[in-house]
């Protein structure tokens, strides 16, 4: 009886440990997002089990440890709520499900993904309240818009405040990438100016070359048409 138990125990292990694998824990979300999901573009078709490492999945992108780090589902006729799955991907950066038919409210999990940096949910059908705990990710910047009934002013509490805490958000967001574009633009500007001016230097030099070797032939026909006369 002890012996027939070693073979099951050792299958069971070894199960519960391809889950704590990143990839384990990569197929096990994945998969519950697809199956809580209406894939009408049928974009999904490679996430199942034949398919050996879900880092190679369509729209799936992981880092050099092997964690799902990228998930970019925009565009693809995708409808359904967005599943709380997602939370599980602690090693998210970046989350794409712009442009779909998700419908619903966003679900508390999303705060899971302490690693998540941009987050799209433009052109749905979402409703209802931002959870107050993913607009306190101050590393997020988040775009809603195209989402006319999330968040509705004076219907929903503190909704206000949420709104403006992530519009803040993203306000620091464009502000970096605004300085940064001015900074890229001062530098190119002062590069081109250190090339014209080189380049005048340049042409300045070569002018004045010619200038002296011109001068300097006449001072010599001078000299010799001076001398023959002599």
């Amino acid at each position: 009886m002890e012996r027939r138990s070693l073979p099951f125990f050792f299958f069971f292990w070894t199960s519960v440990s391809a889950l704590l694998t990143p990839k384990g824990v990569n197929y096990e979300a994945l998969m519950g997002i697809k199956n809580s999901l209406k894939d009408g573009n049928h974009v999904l078709y490679n996430w199942d089990g034949d398919a050996v490492d879900p880092c190679n999945w369509v729209s799936v992108s992981c880092s050099p440890d092997r964690f799902v780090n990228y998930l970019l589902l925009q565009d693809n006729n995708i409808s359904g709520p967005i599943p709380p799955e997602l939370g599980r991907l602690k090693k998210l950066e970046t989350l794409d499900l712009s442009d779909n038919f998700f419908t619903g409210h966003l679900p508390h999990t999303l705060s899971h993904m302490k690693s998540l940096h941009y987050l799209r949910l433009n052109n749905n059908s979402l409703t209802g309240t931002i959870p107050s705990s993913l607009a306190n990710m101050s590393q997020l910047a988040l775009l809603y818009i195209g989402n006319p009934e999330i968040c509705a002013i004076g219907k929903e509490q503190n909704c206000f405040r949420t709104t403006t805490q992530l519009s803040s958000n993203l306000n620091n967001v464009s502000q970096d990438s605004e300085w940064s574009g001015r900074r890229k633009k001062q530098k190119m500007g002062l590069a081109l100016g250190s090339t014209l001016s080189s380049i005048c230097l340049l042409i300045l030099g070569f002018a004045f070359l010619l200038w002296w070797r011109q001068r300097y032939n006449k001072q010599v026909f001078f000299d010799v048409n001076g001398t023959y006369f002599n």
